[in-house]
């Protein structure tokens, strides 16, 4: 599991969850910074982020290839 803050070098898709039971797919403005807060217990291949005052899920890969760490940030 990734822990930490990553800078986003493009942008990213993020997933929310909606009260409907559904989920809205959302943009990740590039250059942003996001805190990996935990893993997904219904999908091992996404983890939950915060960004700003938003959180979403997004996918690892996604998250590791668009991604660079950051030390010290906060979303």
């Amino acid at each position: 599991m990734l822990d930490g803050s990553y800078k986003s070098r493009s942008s990213l898709v993020g997933f929310l969850s909606l009260p409907s039971g559904g989920t809205m797919e959302i943009t990740i403005p590039s250059g942003s910074i996001v805190n990996v807060l935990c893993a997904t217990s219904d999908s091992p291949e996404r983890t939950q982020v915060k960004y700003g005052d938003r959180s979403s899920t997004v996918l690892l890969q996604e998250l590791l290839r668009c991604g660079t760490p950051v030390e010290g940030a906060a979303a």
